[in-house]
């Protein structure tokens, strides 16, 4: 049983570490336009940099 629990914790629940609560939203899609704005624009930044 453990195992599974194991999976369904790597697989299926999703990485808060370091996130707002808006990222978070727009991750979970239960975001705004306004939030997914905010995403791409995160996400624009962090190709700046690479």
């Amino acid at each position: 049983m453990m195992v599974l629990q194991l999976f369904f914790a790597v697989k299926v629940m999703p990485e808060t570490k370091g996130l707002s609560l808006e990222e978070l939203e727009v991750e979970l899609g239960i975001g705004t336009a306004e939030l997914e704005a905010l995403e791409e624009r995160l996400h624009a930044e962090t190709r700046e940099r690479i």
